[in-house]
């Protein structure tokens, strides 16, 4: 694991982690893993304030569920500064420090990765990072997919929830490398919520299969999103099919359930600047 300071142009390997978690994680309801270290730390100063950045990716190894989200209202941080006394945090809330939640699977297995993110660098000279507070990590834990066949028509509604997505038009061409021109929409409304390339709940592929219950060879031609000022989006997507096609079977896997687990976090983090 390397600490990775960016200045200017240049990425620069200066030395390696250390930092350590003091405490393990307390669920809710149940115990959640300690976190054990930082996976990066990356320093940004392009010579003003507003380019500052300081970003720390941070490994939560031992959480048997797959991380789904960071629920930014229910963490906070209390403490995010280097040992001079400058103060990262500033004016921001958990809900911006605490940037997502990916997986890493460095260790041989996946675990769930923090990224904090603060708008200041430390100061010339900080040799240390101190972050206190807790982050409240939202793991899945239940799945489902969804399978519907339907005609290949124009205004054809596929699915209603977990998002909404409907058939806008079909092509079938006489000759060509493909065969189906099939176009897509997928809009955000009350019943939703969200679309379907906006939707955090889709996790995993979205597919399409024929009739022998194989993925159909179909390429992605177009796509766009336009969005209005309250956040409802419409996601038009054309897809190129090779086959002639009447009908096809649409698998959606998405997050039907979460549970939210709790970090305690107190971590220094050797900086060396």
């Amino acid at each position: 694991m390397k600490l990775v300071l960016a200045l200017g142009s240049a990425a620069i390997v200066i030395g390696s982690i250390v930092a350590m978690a003091a405490r393990g994680g307390t669920p809710a309801p149940k115990d959640a893993p300690r976190a054990s270290g930082v996976v990066s730390l990356t320093v940004e100063n392009y010579g003003r304030p507003e380019t500052e950045r300081t970003t720390i990716k941070i490994a939560m190894p031992g959480l048997d569920k797959t991380p789904f989200d960071v629920d930014g209202k229910a963490s906070h941080i209390d403490l995010f500064a280097d040992d001079k006394g400058t103060d990262l945090k500033g004016t921001a809330t958990a809900d911006g420090l605490l940037d997502q939640v990916g997986v890493s699977s460095d260790a041989g297995k996946p675990m769930p990765v923090l990224t904090f993110r603060a708008f200041r660098a430390p100061a010339p000279g900080a040799k240390e990072l101190v972050i206190k507070g807790k982050a409240v990590i939202n793991a899945i834990t239940k799945e489902r997919e969804l399978r519907q066949t339907v005609q290949l028509k124009p205004g054809i509604q596929i699915m209603k929830a977990p998002v909404d997505l409907r058939i806008k038009d079909v092509q079938h061409l006489a000759s060509g490398e493909h065969r189906t021109i099939l176009v897509l929409e997928s809009r955000s409304d009350k019943t939703s919520g969200v679309d379907l390339i906006n939707s955090k709940r889709v996790h995993g592929e979205f597919r399409m299969l024929g009739a022998d219950g194989k993925e159909i060879d179909a390429e992605q031609m177009e796509y766009d999103c336009q969005c209005d000022f309250d956040g409802k989006c419409v996601v038009t997507i054309t897809y190129a099919l090779v086959k002639p096609a009447k009908s096809i079977t649409f698998s959606l896997q998405y997050v039907e359930k979460t549970e939210p687990y709790t970090f305690p976090l107190n971590l220094r983090v050797a900086v060396g600047l």
